[in-house]
């Protein structure tokens, strides 16, 4: 039998965990306010760090999983693999690629204060996310109204969006092989159905509508494939259809954001089923799809640079576990400490604007703003400039916060995180108790946007999440459930 869930309960023990998120800031404070910042002080603080988040994501697993939560678990997952793990494998390996990547050396006090802004971060959420867990607005007392999903509705229309994302390869006005042959060269070649600029054009919007249908209706299509209702030989023809979706989207978009928001959520609630069978088995599939996944985001990397899955074996033998440094935002944060200030102003640049103005297409407004932190680390990290053409590298959401607002921006970011993450997590509690499992789909992809969002909080990879919560929508019918605070009372028990 399922544990109850108790809010007070399932909450991880608040003292414990800002004692292992403030070790790390307490301790590299001290370094500057006692101007130490030797290599041996750097690599103790850098370990803090790394032992630090670890214990934070076990005790999250002890705390969340069993009550089927994940946004909190992301997120100290999402820390300890874009930021505390890269920090470690740049001081304590021999190769030492932390000198490699960047494109000027950086001074040992630089290094510190990049890890007393992550730590910032790191506090913030962890007090956040405990507040917002217990303290929540505007939540009515006794809801009395769920949801029933059909389910064969639910898989036309993800059937429908997938059809929907075919339409710029259909009118492309190539042949279908022609069409293939091109799907499998990557980003080696151009393709009248991707636009990879960064500045828009009349046809982005509509390209990008069908790539987030595309997706959105793969995501849908695999969660489908685990309904109990459907006789084995649907959902064996639904499981081709999804494959040769992700198929497309592997091969062609390149973009393993997108890859992970098409296949992890249905992984992951593989994973919360199997745990609620045996924990054997939970350990076993989990320790399957991870290596799976990490195999299938290393040999994209591959073939989206050289066509071929030829650089598949280096890659999975060195640089693995951060994915050819492009997860490893530790140093993509301490580089951005070292343009901002003394090269350049903060940028007071905010992430909300951004959001509100995504949506609209830039032939409407043509001097829509456009992120000018991305546009200038871009340039001084390789180079380039993104608004001539296409490419870009992030700072991460924590340099890109200082890069913004200064010291202010990690912490106004860990509340974000915080929030969002209490959020994400109370609507997976109370999806958990619904038999069909489409809308707790929806939290768990929008746990996956969130371990995503560590890169970068794009507006455009929340659009397939969107678009898979309005197609679970669509596909339900309201049900009323009545609480016993308005039964009538039993006059016969009297």
């Amino acid at each position: 039998m399922d544990q109850e869930y108790s809010p007070k309960k399932s909450l991880p023990d608040l003292p414990e965990e800002v004692v292992y998120s403030g070790v790390p800031l307490i301790s590299s404070l001290i370094a500057i306010l006692f101007k130490v910042s030797s290599l041996g002080v750097v690599r103790f603080l850098v370990l803090l760090l790394f032992v630090s988040s670890l214990l934070l994501v076990i005790r999250r697993i002890r705390t969340d999983w069993r009550y089927g939560k994940l946004a909190g678990l992301i997120v100290a997952s999402g820390f300890l693999g874009w930021y505390a793990l890269p920090a470690f494998i740049n001081f304590f390996s021999l190769g030492n690629p932390y000198r490699e990547i960047l494109p000027v050396s950086i001074d040992h006090e630089n290094t510190i204060w990049a890890v007393i802004y992550l730590s910032m971060f790191l506090v913030t959420w962890v007090l956040a996310s405990h507040f917002f867990a217990k303290f929540r607005f505007f939540r009515p007392a006794f809801p009395i109204v769920s949801f029933e999903t059909n389910p064969l509705r639910l898989t036309w229309i993800g059937i429908a969006c997938c059809t929907a994302g075919f339409i710029p390869y259909i009118f492309s006005g190539m042949g279908i092989f022609e069409v293939i042959s091109l799907i499998f060269q990557g980003r080696l070649v151009e393709k009248p159905w991707l636009h990879w600029e960064n500045l828009g054009n009349i046809r982005s919007p509509f390209l990008f509508i069908n790539h987030s249908a595309m997706a959105a209706g793969a995501c849908i299509l695999w969660i489908t494939t685990r309904e109990k209702t459907f006789p084995l030989s649907r959902r064996i023809l639904i499981g081709l259809f999804a494959l040769i979706v992700s198929m497309v989207i592997f091969f062609d978009q390149g973009t393993r954001s997108t890859v992970a928001l098409v296949i992890l959520p249905v992984l992951l609630m593989k994973c919360f089923e199997d745990w609620k069978h045996t924990k054997a088995r939970f350990l076993i599939s989990a320790s399957a799809f991870g290596v799976l996944f990490l195999v299938l985001l290393q040999l994209q990397l591959s073939f989206r640079v050289s066509g071929t899955s030829s650089g598949l074996p280096q890659l999975l033998l060195q640089k693995w576990v951060t994915l050819e440094d492009t997860t490893d935002m530790f140093s993509e944060t301490v580089f951005s400490l070292q343009l901002v200030p003394s090269l350049h102003d903060y940028f007071r640049e905010s992430v909300l604007v951004q959001f509100l103005v995504s949506p609209i297409p830039r032939f409407i407004w043509s001097s829509k703003p456009a992120s000018q932190v991305v546009w200038y680390y871009t340039l001084h990290r390789w180079g380039i400039d993104i608004y001539e053409g296409g490419g870009n590298v992030f700072p991460g959401i924590v340099g890109y916060s200082y890069m913004s607002w200064g010291g202010w921006g990690p912490i106004f970011l860990g509340g974000f995180m915080g929030w969002l993450s209490s959020r994400v997590d109370g609507f997976l509690v109370r999806t958990s108790r619904i038999p069909a499992p489409y809308y707790r789909a929806v939290g768990v992809m929008m746990s996956v946007w969130i371990l995503l969002s560590f890169r970068v909080i794009s507006p455009g990879f929340l659009y397939p999440v969107v678009m898979v919560f309005v197609m679970v929508r669509l596909s339900s019918m309201e049900r009323l459930d009545v609480h016993p605070r308005y039964m009538a009372p039993d006059k016969s028990a009297s």
